[in-house]
């Protein structure tokens, strides 16, 4: 079954689905994590969750200039599967006395995503 595919196709689909899965899971719950554990207001949560999936979707840009330019495919996919991997554990050690690290892994999920 796996004969004709490219060499990387697993590592490649591994971790797309490993990011795929990590981002919906992120979505499903980060609303409720901003409302529940930090007690933030509605009008508070809205554009912190808006900017994150901004990011999402703009961070790709930056991503594929770096890859193209510099990392090439192999080390872009390396990359951010690690960078991604390194913000949910920052965001898993967040909290209302650590905001500094909440932020810093909603931006490193992005930028992860983005590579």
């Amino acid at each position: 079954m796996f004969k004709n595919h490219p060499k990387g196709f697993n590592t490649l689909f591994f971790v797309e689905m490993w990011e795929r899965f990590g981002f919906y899971t992120m979505m499903a719950v980060l609303t409720l994590f901003m409302l529940d554990d930090f007690l933030w207001a509605e009008e508070k949560v809205s554009p912190i969750f808006g900017f994150f999936v901004a990011g999402v979707y703009i961070f790709p840009i930056l991503g594929g200039i770096i890859s193209d330019r510099w990392l090439g495919q192999k080390n872009s996919i390396r990359a951010g599967a690690l960078i991604s991997m390194v913000g949910y554990f920052t965001l898993v050690f967040s909290s209302p006395e650590r905001m500094l690290l909440f932020f810093a892994g909603l931006t490193a999920v992005a930028f992860g995503i983005g590579l």
